[in-house]
């Protein structure tokens, strides 16, 4: 578990060259509101297979995250699962306020991005054989501030969080 997390920490500091992008997108529905990710499995997995989380920077997508982390190719050497779940608007509704206020003055409802990752986590629990105590959550800039909001209701879920650019705010209750 220590090597992947520290897999996963190298993955979001650095910048590869080439970044491998064969994920799959998805669209699901929560909370009346159509809602995207991609995953990306490799061609062969084994049983009991971990599952990474990987949460993209405000005002990024999915696509970004996969180029920015490579951990397609962690998932290759490691067989493992990522998910790159996607925001509805720029940035996570994390806790922090910042989707209520709206980031440039628009008039934005919170949408329930708590639920729609774990409707997207049950979704890929149904379709492969991901080991549910394998769990791993990764997210840089405002994807760790939602990793972070993610692991307190819910720490029983998740094996780890990695949290880059990000810190715990007052409002969550480790």
């Amino acid at each position: 578990m220590k090597k992947l997390i520290l897999c996963l920490l190298f993955a979001l500091c650095l910048t590869p060259t080439f970044a491998q992008i064969d994920a799959t997108r998805h669209t699901i529905e929560h909370d009346d509101l159509e809602r995207t990710y991609e995953s990306y499995v490799p061609d062969s997995i084994g049983e009991d297979v971990p599952l990474v989380i990987a949460l993209h920077q405000f005002s990024s997508n999915a696509r970004t995250m996969q180029l920015l982390t490579d951990l397609n190719m962690l998932a290759d050497e490691m067989g493992l699962i990522v998910a790159y779940p996607e925001t509805t608007h720029f940035g996570w509704n994390n806790g922090t306020g910042d989707i209520e206020q709206g980031y440039f003055g628009q008039d934005l409802e919170n949408p329930d991005d708590l639920g729609f990752i774990v409707a997207m986590m049950d979704e890929l629990f149904e379709a492969y054989p991901i080991d549910p105590e394998q769990v791993y959550v990764i997210g840089g800039e405002y994807g760790g501030f939602m990793a972070s909001y993610m692991a307190c209701p819910m720490p029983e879920k998740f094996a780890g969080v990695v949290s880059v650019e990000a810190t715990m705010r007052e409002y969550q209750d480790a």
